[in-house]
Protein backbone atom coordinates (compact mmCIF):
# COMPACT_ATOMS: atom_id res chain seq x y z
CA UNK A 1 0.00 0.00 0.00
CA UNK A 2 3.03 2.28 1.00
CA UNK A 3 4.03 1.65 -2.56
CA UNK A 4 1.24 2.33 -4.37
CA UNK A 5 0.79 5.75 -2.48
CA UNK A 6 3.77 6.51 -3.37
CA UNK A 7 3.81 5.86 -7.06
CA UNK A 8 0.60 7.52 -7.19
CA UNK A 9 1.98 10.72 -5.75
CA UNK A 10 5.28 11.17 -7.81
CA UNK A 11 2.37 10.68 -10.55
CA UNK A 12 0.56 13.60 -9.37
CA UNK A 13 3.71 15.76 -9.48
CA UNK A 14 4.45 14.44 -13.06
CA UNK A 15 1.13 15.74 -14.12
CA UNK A 16 1.04 18.97 -12.41
CA UNK A 17 4.49 19.78 -13.84
CA UNK A 18 2.81 18.88 -17.30
CA UNK A 19 -0.02 20.66 -17.25
CA UNK A 20 2.33 23.96 -15.19
CA UNK A 21 4.18 23.60 -18.57
CA UNK A 22 2.10 22.92 -21.25
CA UNK A 23 -0.67 25.12 -19.68
CA UNK A 24 -4.87 24.01 -20.41
CA UNK A 25 -4.95 20.56 -21.65
CA UNK A 26 -8.29 19.05 -23.53
CA UNK A 27 -8.95 15.76 -25.52
CA UNK A 28 -10.07 16.25 -29.01
CA UNK A 29 -13.14 14.71 -30.21
CA UNK A 30 -12.56 12.59 -33.28
CA UNK A 31 -13.38 15.14 -35.73
CA UNK A 32 -11.90 17.63 -34.46
CA UNK A 33 -8.64 15.50 -34.34
CA UNK A 34 -9.30 14.45 -38.09
CA UNK A 35 -9.76 17.91 -39.05
CA UNK A 36 -6.82 19.36 -37.66
CA UNK A 37 -4.91 15.90 -39.36
CA UNK A 38 -5.84 17.39 -42.49
CA UNK A 39 -4.47 20.72 -42.04
CA UNK A 40 -1.39 19.94 -40.61
CA UNK A 41 -0.88 17.57 -44.50
CA UNK A 42 -1.79 20.91 -46.20
CA UNK A 43 0.63 22.62 -44.63
CA UNK A 44 3.33 19.79 -45.15
CA UNK A 45 3.17 20.44 -48.62
CA UNK A 46 5.66 23.32 -48.43
CA UNK A 47 8.10 20.64 -45.73
CA UNK A 48 9.95 18.26 -46.31
CA UNK A 49 8.73 14.46 -47.15
CA UNK A 50 10.55 13.29 -43.68
CA UNK A 51 9.64 16.03 -41.68
CA UNK A 52 7.29 16.40 -38.09
CA UNK A 53 4.74 18.99 -39.31
CA UNK A 54 3.35 19.18 -35.64
CA UNK A 55 6.67 19.37 -34.38
CA UNK A 56 8.40 22.12 -36.83
CA UNK A 57 5.15 24.14 -35.98
CA UNK A 58 5.76 24.32 -32.08
CA UNK A 59 9.36 24.96 -32.29
CA UNK A 60 8.70 27.93 -34.75
CA UNK A 61 6.13 29.37 -32.14
CA UNK A 62 8.53 29.16 -29.47
CA UNK A 63 11.41 30.57 -31.19
CA UNK A 64 13.59 27.37 -31.58
CA UNK A 65 13.42 27.47 -35.46
CA UNK A 66 13.75 30.50 -37.70
CA UNK A 67 12.04 30.45 -40.78
CA UNK A 68 13.09 32.81 -43.89
CA UNK A 69 10.89 35.82 -44.70
CA UNK A 70 8.95 36.30 -47.70
CA UNK A 71 5.64 36.94 -48.76
CA UNK A 72 2.71 34.51 -49.50
CA UNK A 73 0.31 34.67 -52.32
CA UNK A 74 -1.60 31.84 -53.27
CA UNK A 75 -3.51 32.12 -56.52
CA UNK A 76 -5.77 29.40 -56.73
CA UNK A 77 -6.59 26.18 -55.34
CA UNK A 78 -3.30 23.29 -54.03
CA UNK A 79 -5.18 20.38 -54.88
CA UNK A 80 -8.24 20.35 -57.96
CA UNK A 81 -10.87 18.87 -55.32
CA UNK A 82 -11.14 17.29 -51.89
CA UNK A 83 -10.80 13.74 -53.50
CA UNK A 84 -7.45 14.92 -54.95
CA UNK A 85 -6.55 16.08 -51.05
CA UNK A 86 -7.38 12.56 -49.75
CA UNK A 87 -5.12 11.02 -52.13
CA UNK A 88 -2.34 13.31 -51.36
CA UNK A 89 -2.77 12.29 -47.92
CA UNK A 90 -2.57 8.98 -48.55
CA UNK A 91 0.17 8.86 -50.88
CA UNK A 92 2.38 10.73 -48.10
CA UNK A 93 1.27 8.91 -45.64
CA UNK A 94 2.47 5.88 -47.43
CA UNK A 95 5.90 7.87 -48.11
CA UNK A 96 6.58 8.35 -44.18
CA UNK A 97 5.84 4.46 -43.73
CA UNK A 98 8.25 3.74 -46.63
CA UNK A 99 11.02 5.97 -45.52
CA UNK A 100 10.60 3.56 -41.86
CA UNK A 101 10.98 0.70 -44.04
CA UNK A 102 14.38 1.93 -45.52
CA UNK A 103 15.79 3.46 -42.15
CA UNK A 104 15.19 -0.29 -40.93
CA UNK A 105 16.27 -2.08 -44.05
CA UNK A 106 13.34 -4.24 -44.22
CA UNK A 107 13.58 -5.18 -47.74
CA UNK A 108 10.26 -7.25 -47.89
CA UNK A 109 8.06 -4.45 -46.35
CA UNK A 110 9.71 -1.62 -48.89
CA UNK A 111 8.25 -4.21 -51.74
CA UNK A 112 5.33 -4.66 -50.17
CA UNK A 113 5.12 -0.66 -50.41
CA UNK A 114 5.90 -0.92 -53.62
CA UNK A 115 3.16 -3.11 -54.52
CA UNK A 116 0.50 -0.76 -52.78
CA UNK A 117 2.35 2.08 -54.19
CA UNK A 118 2.21 1.12 -57.68
CA UNK A 119 -1.41 -0.22 -57.59
CA UNK A 120 -2.11 2.93 -56.06
CA UNK A 121 -0.84 4.85 -59.33
CA UNK A 122 -2.61 2.39 -61.93
CA UNK A 123 -5.83 3.17 -60.12
CA UNK A 124 -5.15 6.59 -60.27
CA UNK A 125 -3.83 7.46 -63.82
CA UNK A 126 -6.67 5.31 -65.75
CA UNK A 127 -8.92 7.51 -63.40
CA UNK A 128 -11.21 10.08 -65.24
CA UNK A 129 -11.28 12.51 -62.43
CA UNK A 130 -9.88 15.24 -64.24
CA UNK A 131 -9.56 17.10 -60.49
CA UNK A 132 -6.65 14.67 -59.76
CA UNK A 133 -4.17 16.14 -61.95
CA UNK A 134 -3.38 20.03 -61.85
CA UNK A 135 -1.86 21.80 -64.75
CA UNK A 136 -0.17 24.19 -62.57
CA UNK A 137 3.71 24.90 -63.71
CA UNK A 138 5.13 23.78 -60.21
CA UNK A 139 2.59 22.47 -58.09
CA UNK A 140 1.07 19.57 -60.00
CA UNK A 141 4.19 17.70 -59.23
CA UNK A 142 2.26 17.76 -55.56
CA UNK A 143 -0.16 15.44 -57.42
CA UNK A 144 -1.16 12.28 -55.61
CA UNK A 145 -0.23 10.03 -58.95
CA UNK A 146 2.76 11.79 -58.79
CA UNK A 147 3.68 10.68 -55.21
CA UNK A 148 2.74 7.16 -55.65
CA UNK A 149 4.90 7.55 -59.43
CA UNK A 150 7.98 7.99 -56.96
CA UNK A 151 7.31 5.32 -54.16
CA UNK A 152 7.15 2.65 -57.27
CA UNK A 153 10.25 4.16 -58.60
CA UNK A 154 12.34 4.14 -55.51
CA UNK A 155 11.24 0.55 -54.70
CA UNK A 156 12.43 -0.76 -58.49
CA UNK A 157 16.04 -1.77 -56.86
CA UNK A 158 14.56 -3.68 -54.12
CA UNK A 159 12.10 -5.60 -56.63
CA UNK A 160 15.04 -6.24 -59.00
CA UNK A 161 16.83 -7.73 -56.05
CA UNK A 162 14.63 -10.14 -55.63
CA UNK A 163 14.81 -11.24 -59.15
CA UNK A 164 11.84 -10.44 -60.22
CA UNK A 165 12.46 -8.05 -63.52
CA UNK A 166 9.56 -9.07 -65.05
CA UNK A 167 7.87 -6.93 -62.32
CA UNK A 168 10.23 -4.41 -63.00
CA UNK A 169 9.66 -4.23 -66.38
CA UNK A 170 6.11 -4.00 -65.95
CA UNK A 171 6.32 -1.26 -63.82
CA UNK A 172 8.79 0.93 -65.43
CA UNK A 173 6.81 0.37 -69.10
CA UNK A 174 3.87 1.67 -66.63
CA UNK A 175 5.46 5.00 -65.42
CA UNK A 176 6.73 5.55 -68.84
CA UNK A 177 3.58 5.20 -70.37
CA UNK A 178 1.49 7.07 -68.38
CA UNK A 179 3.87 10.32 -68.65
CA UNK A 180 3.66 11.22 -64.92
CA UNK A 181 5.80 15.14 -64.92
CA UNK A 182 9.03 14.02 -63.57
CA UNK A 183 12.12 14.48 -65.22
CA UNK A 184 13.00 10.45 -63.94
CA UNK A 185 12.34 9.53 -67.68
CA UNK A 186 15.47 8.67 -68.83
CA UNK A 187 16.70 6.86 -66.18
CA UNK A 188 13.14 4.84 -66.54
CA UNK A 189 14.28 3.96 -70.37
CA UNK A 190 18.04 3.36 -68.75
CA UNK A 191 16.70 0.82 -65.88
CA UNK A 192 14.06 -0.91 -68.20
CA UNK A 193 16.45 -1.95 -70.99
CA UNK A 194 18.70 -3.16 -68.29
CA UNK A 195 15.77 -4.96 -66.73
CA UNK A 196 14.94 -6.53 -70.33
CA UNK A 197 18.62 -7.58 -71.03
CA UNK A 198 18.54 -9.62 -67.94
CA UNK A 199 15.29 -11.14 -69.60
CA UNK A 200 17.92 -12.12 -72.59
CA UNK A 201 15.22 -9.40 -74.75
CA UNK A 202 18.08 -7.31 -76.12
CA UNK A 203 16.49 -6.60 -79.22
CA UNK A 204 14.05 -5.06 -77.05
CA UNK A 205 16.57 -3.32 -74.88
CA UNK A 206 17.86 -1.44 -77.73
CA UNK A 207 14.49 -0.30 -78.73
CA UNK A 208 13.76 1.13 -75.36
CA UNK A 209 16.99 2.67 -75.61
CA UNK A 210 15.99 4.24 -78.78
CA UNK A 211 13.45 5.51 -77.54
CA UNK A 212 14.91 6.85 -74.24
CA UNK A 213 17.72 9.23 -76.82
CA UNK A 214 14.69 10.83 -78.84
CA UNK A 215 12.47 11.38 -75.49
CA UNK A 216 12.51 15.23 -75.35
CA UNK A 217 11.75 14.20 -71.13
CA UNK A 218 15.39 12.57 -70.94
CA UNK A 219 17.96 14.54 -69.34
CA UNK A 220 21.44 14.53 -70.86
CA UNK A 221 23.40 12.86 -68.62
CA UNK A 222 20.52 9.86 -68.61
CA UNK A 223 20.76 10.34 -72.74
CA UNK A 224 24.34 10.20 -72.78
CA UNK A 225 24.30 6.81 -70.89
CA UNK A 226 21.50 5.53 -72.76
CA UNK A 227 23.74 5.92 -76.24
CA UNK A 228 26.51 4.15 -74.70
CA UNK A 229 24.17 0.89 -73.95
CA UNK A 230 22.76 1.70 -77.43
CA UNK A 231 25.99 1.72 -79.02
CA UNK A 232 26.99 -1.56 -76.73
CA UNK A 233 24.10 -3.92 -78.04
CA UNK A 234 23.67 -2.58 -81.26
CA UNK A 235 27.40 -3.60 -82.03
CA UNK A 236 26.64 -6.87 -80.37
CA UNK A 237 23.13 -7.49 -82.47
CA UNK A 238 24.63 -6.21 -85.71
CA UNK A 239 22.07 -3.86 -86.55
CA UNK A 240 23.57 -1.27 -88.87
CA UNK A 241 20.63 0.76 -88.94
CA UNK A 242 20.46 2.02 -85.24
CA UNK A 243 24.38 2.32 -85.16
CA UNK A 244 23.96 4.89 -88.38
CA UNK A 245 21.50 6.72 -86.16
CA UNK A 246 23.83 6.51 -83.22
CA UNK A 247 26.91 8.42 -85.10
CA UNK A 248 25.16 11.44 -85.80
CA UNK A 249 23.24 11.68 -82.25
CA UNK A 250 25.50 14.30 -80.23
CA UNK A 251 25.85 12.55 -76.75
CA UNK A 252 26.02 14.83 -73.74
CA UNK A 253 29.90 15.50 -72.60
CA UNK A 254 30.95 13.79 -76.12
CA UNK A 255 33.33 16.79 -77.00
CA UNK A 256 34.20 17.37 -73.03
CA UNK A 257 37.83 17.47 -72.64
CA UNK A 258 38.95 14.82 -69.94
CA UNK A 259 39.65 16.38 -66.57
CA UNK A 260 42.44 16.68 -65.51
CA UNK A 261 44.12 13.56 -63.07
CA UNK A 262 46.69 12.79 -60.72
CA UNK A 263 47.28 9.35 -58.84
CA UNK A 264 48.71 8.52 -55.19
CA UNK A 265 49.10 5.19 -53.63
CA UNK A 266 46.87 4.03 -50.68
CA UNK A 267 47.53 0.88 -48.67
CA UNK A 268 44.04 -0.58 -48.99
CA UNK A 269 42.68 -2.94 -46.09
CA UNK A 270 42.17 -6.29 -47.51
CA UNK A 271 39.17 -6.89 -46.74
CA UNK A 272 37.77 -3.80 -48.46
CA UNK A 273 39.49 -5.00 -51.85
CA UNK A 274 36.16 -6.22 -53.51
CA UNK A 275 34.24 -4.11 -56.02
CA UNK A 276 31.14 -3.17 -55.07
CA UNK A 277 32.32 -2.31 -51.43
CA UNK A 278 33.66 0.95 -50.10
CA UNK A 279 37.22 0.91 -49.95
CA UNK A 280 39.14 1.94 -46.93
CA UNK A 281 42.87 2.63 -46.15
CA UNK A 282 45.68 3.60 -43.38
CA UNK A 283 45.98 6.89 -43.22
CA UNK A 284 49.12 9.05 -43.68
CA UNK A 285 49.10 9.03 -39.92
CA UNK A 286 49.15 5.53 -39.47
CA UNK A 287 45.48 5.76 -37.32
CA UNK A 288 41.88 4.23 -38.10
CA UNK A 289 40.99 2.94 -41.11
CA UNK A 290 39.65 5.68 -43.36
CA UNK A 291 37.63 5.86 -46.81
CA UNK A 292 39.23 7.53 -49.89
CA UNK A 293 37.90 10.68 -49.67
CA UNK A 294 39.63 11.48 -46.11
CA UNK A 295 42.92 10.08 -47.94
CA UNK A 296 42.37 12.40 -50.43
CA UNK A 297 42.24 15.08 -48.19
CA UNK A 298 45.30 14.43 -46.24
CA UNK A 299 47.30 13.84 -49.28
CA UNK A 300 46.69 17.44 -50.43
CA UNK A 301 46.90 18.81 -46.48
CA UNK A 302 50.10 17.23 -46.99
CA UNK A 303 51.46 18.10 -50.30
CA UNK A 304 49.79 21.64 -51.21
CA UNK A 305 48.56 22.93 -47.51
CA UNK A 306 45.23 22.73 -49.03
CA UNK A 307 42.09 22.98 -46.37
CA UNK A 308 39.00 21.11 -47.84
CA UNK A 309 36.16 19.02 -46.71
CA UNK A 310 34.31 16.20 -48.31
CA UNK A 311 31.08 17.76 -48.78
CA UNK A 312 29.85 16.87 -52.47
CA UNK A 313 28.50 20.62 -52.74
CA UNK A 314 27.61 20.92 -49.56
CA UNK A 315 29.83 24.59 -49.62
CA UNK A 316 28.50 25.51 -53.18
CA UNK A 317 24.97 24.95 -52.02
CA UNK A 318 25.69 27.06 -48.42
CA UNK A 319 27.08 30.02 -50.91
CA UNK A 320 24.29 29.59 -53.55
CA UNK A 321 21.05 30.46 -51.40
CA UNK A 322 23.41 32.82 -48.69
CA UNK A 323 24.50 34.89 -51.62
CA UNK A 324 21.23 34.46 -54.13
CA UNK A 325 19.25 34.98 -50.62
CA UNK A 326 16.82 37.55 -52.59
CA UNK A 327 16.16 36.04 -54.94
CA UNK A 328 15.12 32.72 -54.04
CA UNK A 329 12.14 34.21 -51.51
CA UNK A 330 11.41 36.70 -54.34
CA UNK A 331 7.61 37.33 -53.66
CA UNK A 332 6.49 34.60 -56.81
CA UNK A 333 2.69 33.63 -56.77
CA UNK A 334 2.27 29.97 -54.80
CA UNK A 335 6.03 30.07 -54.46
CA UNK A 336 5.32 30.25 -50.61
CA UNK A 337 2.04 28.75 -49.35
CA UNK A 338 2.71 28.84 -45.68
CA UNK A 339 5.17 31.21 -43.54
CA UNK A 340 6.77 27.92 -42.52
CA UNK A 341 9.13 26.95 -45.72
CA UNK A 342 12.61 26.88 -46.03
CA UNK A 343 12.27 26.85 -49.90
CA UNK A 344 10.22 27.91 -52.64
CA UNK A 345 7.23 25.72 -53.76
CA UNK A 346 9.04 26.40 -57.51
CA UNK A 347 12.23 25.17 -56.40
CA UNK A 348 13.50 22.02 -58.79
CA UNK A 349 10.98 23.18 -61.61
CA UNK A 350 11.70 25.05 -64.87
CA UNK A 351 9.37 27.52 -63.36
CA UNK A 352 11.79 28.97 -60.60
CA UNK A 353 14.44 30.61 -63.07
CA UNK A 354 11.64 31.45 -65.56
CA UNK A 355 10.09 33.39 -62.65
CA UNK A 356 13.36 35.02 -61.44
CA UNK A 357 15.16 35.74 -64.82
CA UNK A 358 15.98 39.21 -64.16
CA UNK A 359 16.79 39.38 -60.84
CA UNK A 360 19.10 36.74 -61.19
CA UNK A 361 20.78 37.35 -64.08
CA UNK A 362 21.46 40.91 -62.19
CA UNK A 363 22.81 39.22 -59.15
CA UNK A 364 24.74 37.10 -60.87
CA UNK A 365 26.68 39.80 -63.04
CA UNK A 366 27.11 41.46 -59.73
CA UNK A 367 29.01 38.58 -58.29
CA UNK A 368 31.04 37.28 -61.18
CA UNK A 369 32.47 41.23 -61.06
CA UNK A 370 33.09 41.45 -57.30
CA UNK A 371 36.99 42.16 -56.14
CA UNK A 372 37.74 38.93 -53.54
CA UNK A 373 37.82 40.83 -50.98
CA UNK A 374 34.24 42.73 -51.60
CA UNK A 375 32.92 39.10 -52.10
CA UNK A 376 34.54 38.08 -48.68
CA UNK A 377 32.67 40.95 -47.44
CA UNK A 378 29.41 40.35 -49.01
CA UNK A 379 29.37 36.68 -47.77
CA UNK A 380 30.03 37.51 -44.09
CA UNK A 381 27.14 40.88 -44.25
CA UNK A 382 24.44 37.89 -45.74
CA UNK A 383 25.69 35.35 -42.98
CA UNK A 384 25.41 37.79 -40.06
CA UNK A 385 22.10 39.17 -41.87
CA UNK A 386 20.39 35.48 -41.66
CA UNK A 387 22.42 33.95 -39.16
CA UNK A 388 19.08 32.68 -36.82
CA UNK A 389 17.85 30.96 -40.39
CA UNK A 390 20.98 29.05 -41.43
CA UNK A 391 21.55 27.94 -37.78
CA UNK A 392 17.72 26.80 -37.31
CA UNK A 393 19.04 24.03 -40.04
CA UNK A 394 16.54 25.07 -43.15
CA UNK A 395 19.81 25.96 -45.07
CA UNK A 396 21.87 23.22 -44.36
CA UNK A 397 19.57 19.81 -43.26
CA UNK A 398 18.05 18.89 -40.72
CA UNK A 399 20.64 19.32 -38.55
CA UNK A 400 20.58 22.23 -36.39
CA UNK A 401 24.53 23.00 -36.37
CA UNK A 402 26.25 24.85 -38.74
CA UNK A 403 29.47 22.78 -39.97
CA UNK A 404 32.74 23.45 -38.51
CA UNK A 405 34.01 25.64 -41.73
CA UNK A 406 31.06 27.82 -41.16
CA UNK A 407 31.68 28.57 -37.47
CA UNK A 408 33.96 31.36 -37.77
CA UNK A 409 32.66 34.48 -40.17
CA UNK A 410 35.93 35.05 -41.12
CA UNK A 411 36.89 31.71 -42.47
CA UNK A 412 33.49 32.01 -44.72
CA UNK A 413 34.95 35.04 -46.20
CA UNK A 414 37.86 33.52 -46.82
CA UNK A 415 36.37 30.59 -48.43
CA UNK A 416 33.96 32.88 -50.76
CA UNK A 417 37.04 35.02 -51.66
CA UNK A 418 38.83 31.85 -52.35
CA UNK A 419 36.61 30.16 -55.16
CA UNK A 420 36.15 33.47 -56.86
CA UNK A 421 32.94 35.36 -57.80
CA UNK A 422 33.19 34.30 -61.29
CA UNK A 423 33.40 30.36 -60.18
CA UNK A 424 30.63 30.71 -57.79
CA UNK A 425 28.32 32.92 -60.58
CA UNK A 426 28.75 29.74 -62.83
CA UNK A 427 28.26 27.61 -60.34
CA UNK A 428 24.79 29.24 -59.64
CA UNK A 429 23.61 29.58 -63.16
CA UNK A 430 24.03 25.75 -63.74
CA UNK A 431 21.92 25.46 -60.63
CA UNK A 432 19.11 28.00 -61.60
CA UNK A 433 18.93 26.26 -65.06
CA UNK A 434 19.11 22.95 -64.15
CA UNK A 435 17.31 22.31 -60.95
CA UNK A 436 16.01 19.09 -61.11
CA UNK A 437 19.84 17.43 -61.16
CA UNK A 438 20.36 19.87 -58.45
CA UNK A 439 24.10 18.87 -56.63
CA UNK A 440 24.07 15.62 -57.95
CA UNK A 441 27.66 14.80 -59.23
CA UNK A 442 29.31 17.69 -57.81
CA UNK A 443 33.33 16.58 -56.67
CA UNK A 444 32.93 14.99 -53.49
CA UNK A 445 36.04 18.02 -52.38
CA UNK A 446 35.93 21.19 -52.25
CA UNK A 447 39.59 22.56 -51.12
CA UNK A 448 40.81 26.05 -50.89
CA UNK A 449 44.39 27.55 -49.37
CA UNK A 450 45.49 27.42 -45.77
CA UNK A 451 46.07 30.90 -44.24
CA UNK A 452 48.94 32.83 -45.47
CA UNK A 453 52.41 31.17 -43.93
CA UNK A 454 50.95 27.28 -44.63
CA UNK A 455 52.65 24.98 -46.78
CA UNK A 456 52.70 26.38 -50.29
CA UNK A 457 50.31 28.64 -50.03
CA UNK A 458 52.17 31.81 -51.17
CA UNK A 459 53.27 30.25 -54.09
CA UNK A 460 51.70 32.69 -56.99
CA UNK A 461 50.81 30.04 -59.58
CA UNK A 462 48.56 28.01 -56.77
CA UNK A 463 45.18 28.37 -56.92
CA UNK A 464 43.28 29.87 -54.43
CA UNK A 465 40.35 27.19 -54.58
CA UNK A 466 40.17 23.53 -56.16
CA UNK A 467 37.23 21.00 -56.86
CA UNK A 468 38.35 17.45 -56.76
CA UNK A 469 36.40 14.09 -57.59
CA UNK A 470 38.28 11.17 -55.97
CA UNK A 471 37.96 7.99 -57.37
CA UNK A 472 38.67 4.55 -55.29
CA UNK A 473 40.61 1.58 -57.11
CA UNK A 474 37.26 0.43 -58.86
CA UNK A 475 35.77 3.15 -59.20
CA UNK A 476 34.72 5.40 -62.67
CA UNK A 477 33.51 8.87 -63.24
CA UNK A 478 29.95 9.27 -64.00
CA UNK A 479 27.95 11.63 -66.83
CA UNK A 480 26.91 13.23 -64.39
CA UNK A 481 30.19 13.78 -62.40
CA UNK A 482 31.82 14.44 -65.90
CA UNK A 483 29.18 17.14 -66.62
CA UNK A 484 29.82 19.28 -63.45
CA UNK A 485 33.60 19.32 -63.95
CA UNK A 486 32.98 20.69 -67.30
CA UNK A 487 31.13 23.46 -66.02
CA UNK A 488 33.17 24.15 -63.37
CA UNK A 489 35.83 24.38 -65.52
CA UNK A 490 34.15 26.65 -67.95
CA UNK A 491 33.76 28.71 -64.85
CA UNK A 492 37.03 29.02 -64.34
CA UNK A 493 37.74 26.66 -61.36
CA UNK A 494 40.55 24.43 -61.02
CA UNK A 495 39.25 21.04 -61.09
CA UNK A 496 40.39 17.30 -61.50
CA UNK A 497 40.10 13.90 -60.34
CA UNK A 498 42.22 12.35 -58.25
CA UNK A 499 42.37 8.22 -57.91
CA UNK A 500 43.93 5.93 -55.40
CA UNK A 501 45.58 3.50 -56.47
CA UNK A 502 46.55 0.29 -54.44
CA UNK A 503 50.34 -0.32 -54.02
CA UNK A 504 51.46 -3.42 -56.20
CA UNK A 505 55.16 -4.47 -56.67
CA UNK A 506 56.26 -7.45 -59.11
CA UNK A 507 58.08 -9.05 -55.91
CA UNK A 508 54.36 -8.93 -53.90
CA UNK A 509 51.54 -8.90 -56.32
CA UNK A 510 50.63 -12.50 -55.68
CA UNK A 511 50.18 -12.01 -51.78
CA UNK A 512 47.98 -8.63 -53.09
CA UNK A 513 45.58 -11.49 -54.55
CA UNK A 514 45.05 -13.47 -51.15
CA UNK A 515 44.81 -13.04 -47.66
CA UNK A 516 47.72 -10.87 -45.69
CA UNK A 517 47.77 -8.10 -43.33
CA UNK A 518 47.89 -4.81 -45.08
CA UNK A 519 50.18 -3.63 -42.69
CA UNK A 520 53.08 -5.97 -43.18
CA UNK A 521 52.65 -5.05 -46.81
CA UNK A 522 52.98 -1.50 -46.36
CA UNK A 523 56.19 -1.97 -44.71
CA UNK A 524 57.82 -4.28 -47.16
CA UNK A 525 56.75 -1.57 -49.60
CA UNK A 526 58.53 0.78 -47.52
CA UNK A 527 61.36 -1.26 -47.25
CA UNK A 528 62.04 -1.56 -51.22
CA UNK A 529 61.84 2.07 -51.74
CA UNK A 530 60.26 4.69 -54.20
CA UNK A 531 60.70 1.94 -56.69
CA UNK A 532 57.70 0.15 -55.94
CA UNK A 533 56.03 2.99 -56.46
CA UNK A 534 56.59 3.12 -60.21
Amino acid sequence: AFWVASKKKKLEKIVAALIETLGLCFRLGAKMAEAIQRALGYLSVGMSITENVLTTLILADVGKITFPRYSCRVSGTVFGSSRAFDHFLAAQQLGFVFDAALQSRDEEAIRLIGDSAYSSFVSLSLDPDESLVSDHPFLRRYNPVNRYASLVWYSISYVERSGKYDVAVARLQSLIEFKVDSRRHGKWFNRLSINLTHLKDEKGALEVCMRGIKSTDSLDPDRAQLIRRATRLATKLKTDAELAILAVVPADGAQTPSPKERKIFGRPLDAHRKTGKSSFFIGYDGGSPIKVETLALQSYKAGGGWCGIHCEGGIARFFFRLLLWDCVFLDVPDAFLTPWQSLPLDFGSASFYAARKCEIEARLGELAAMEDALLSEEAIAQFNKHKAEIISGQLEGSDDSLPWWANSTAQIGEIAASIGGQVLSGIFRHLVTNTFNGFAGFPDLTLWRAPRGGPAADSPEAPPAMFVEVKGPRDRLSDAQRGWLDVLRRAGAEVEVLRVVERRTKQNEGELEGDYDAYQIAALEDDEGDGADE
